[in-house]
């Protein structure tokens, strides 16, 4: 692959296809181990929604305080990354260590089959480091094991699915009137939105994985 840029030109962000139902979906967990009874209701609710799902071959696995090991982790999402018919990778839960596998994905099969990765808290390390070395375009939201598998709020639930089923367009923000939104300063601007866990930026400060904001 080519070394990195800070920034990738809009012209080459990937940007995944929207999931159909019956479509697989992955569910991962490159930081800490889930809890089985979340884990179990979160691919429940995910299954009730006309998805099918396929777990990570060790994401019951546990070393220390994290889902296995790095190499284990790794392979879990290299797997998905790797099979065609996997069509989102979808993150169990948070907590830390995803930082430490991120040298160890094949960025080459993301990059020839772009597909939705959604997480956040520590799977911003995740997504930033695909931002900057593919210009992938990923998911903030909910994850499986974590807040879906505790129960949704309709609201959320319901932006949850509209995100891995609509075309993303760059422009678009969920709105609703429940959400208390308020305008600091009257203007435009135009360039990209990078954001995230704020502990997750600062911790890869200096390093390759993270974009010029």
């Amino acid at each position: 692959m080519k070394s990195p840029r800070n920034h990738p030109a809009e012209t080459d962000l990937l940007i995944p296809a929207p999931l159909r139902p019956g479509d697989i979906v992955g569910v991962a967990a490159p930081a800490g181990p889930p809890r089985s009874d979340w884990l179990k209701a979160g691919v429940d609710f995910l299954r009730s929604h006309e998805f099918e799902v396929v777990l990570g071959a060790n994401i019951h696995k546990q070393s220390a305080y994290l889902a296995g090991t790095d190499q284990q982790r790794a392979d879990d999402f290299n797997a998905m990354l790797r099979d065609p018919s996997v069509r989102a990778i979808l993150l169990a839960r948070g907590g830390y260590g995803t930082m430490r596998i991120l040298r160890l994905l094949d960025l080459n099969a993301l990059k020839e089959d772009p597909i939705i990765i959604c997480g956040m808290s520590d799977g911003t390390a995740l997504q930033l480091y695909l931002y900057r070395h593919l210009g992938l375009i990923t998911l903030s939201g909910p994850m499986i094991a974590a807040q879906v598998g505790q129960r949704l709020d309709s609201w959320t639930a319901e932006n949850f699915l509209k995100g891995l089923r609509a075309r993303w367009q760059g422009a678009d923000i969920f709105r609703d009137e429940r959400l208390d939104l308020r305008i600091a300063r009257h203007g435009r601007c135009v360039g990209p939105l990078l954001g995230g866990c704020l502990s997750l930026v600062t911790a890869l400060l200096g390093t390759h994985c993270l974009p010029k904001f």
